[in-house]
């Protein structure tokens, strides 16, 4: 009963959550440009702040043990280098008023891609018997599909060769982590995964959809920091603290008994 109200009341503050950033976000966006830059900096700091220390204390609560401690070890290190590399992108915007393509934030992105990759790897491990050739088929065909647009416009842009080739690593690195994390998504509507454990890897796909809706809207000189797209980003960052936090609570009462002897309720 306690488990169930807990999910309930953590599925209810996750959409009050979500709600509350996008009307936060349109409502500055309508004020003006300059105003959304300074909230979404504000709104940032603390929604994946949430993200990175939640996962640090799980890792370290967790600890090294099986694919689901390494899991979470290489997960808090994503959310970390995500998180250095959003500071970096607004020191340049807000403070140097530099565009930040390419800067160092670019190195710290690109570093989060290769750690959440090798995050979803352990974590899908253990149900690997699950995981079909169709839906490594699927994964791999939509994920696919969502390069084309994406190269075409890097190809048709107006970078040199370095900013064309950082530029294209973006929808390469999307690709090749959103497939472990629509596997994980089917293995959900399989019944292989908990729900808020899914939340995880949602929020992933929302993520690789903001990367390819930023990188359009760039290219189209369109693109500013506080635009409306970046809500997908702060939907991702949101969706991944409260997958954690959820996580946490399975782990504590898992410990009650014995610790990680039941894996498998930690999926």
């Amino acid at each position: 009963m306690g488990t169930r109200l807990f999910k309930l009341q953590n599925g209810t503050n996750m959409l009050a959550s979500l709600a509350a950033v996008s009307f936060i976000m349109i409502f500055a966006s309508f004020i003006g440009k300059d105003v959304a830059k300074q909230v979404e900096n504000w709104i940032l700091v603390p929604v994946l702040g949430a993200a990175v220390m939640l996962s640090i204390i799980f890792a370290i609560r967790s600890g090294a043990k099986g694919s689901h401690g390494k899991a979470w070890i290489l997960f808090s290190i994503a959310m970390v280098t995500w998180f250095i590399g959003e500071q970096v992108w607004f020191v340049y915007e807000l403070v140097y008023n530099e565009n930040p393509f390419p800067s160092l934030a670019d190195f710290f992105y690109l570093t989060g891609y290769v750690f959440f990759f090798a995050f979803s790897f352990y974590y899908i491990k253990p149900v690997k018997k699950a995981v079909t050739k169709k839906i490594v088929g699927t994964a791999i065909a939509i994920s696919a599909a969502l390069l084309i647009p994406t190269v075409y416009y890097s190809l048709n842009s107006d970078y040199n060769s370095f900013e064309l080739a950082l530029a294209a690593s973006y929808p390469i690195l999307d690709v090749i982590t959103l497939v472990p994390s629509l596997i994980g998504i089917a293995l959900f509507l399989g019944g292989e995964v908990n729900f808020m454990w899914t939340l995880v890897m949602l929020g992933m796909a929302i993520f690789v959809m903001a990367d390819t809706g930023f990188l359009v809207a760039n290219l189209a000189g369109e693109y500013y920091t506080g635009h409306p797209l970046d809500i997908l980003y702060l939907w991702s960052y949101l969706l991944f603290a409260f997958g954690v936090r959820d996580q946490m609570n399975i782990f504590r009462k898992n410990s009650e008994g014995e610790r990680f002897n039941k894996q498998e309720e930690l999926r």
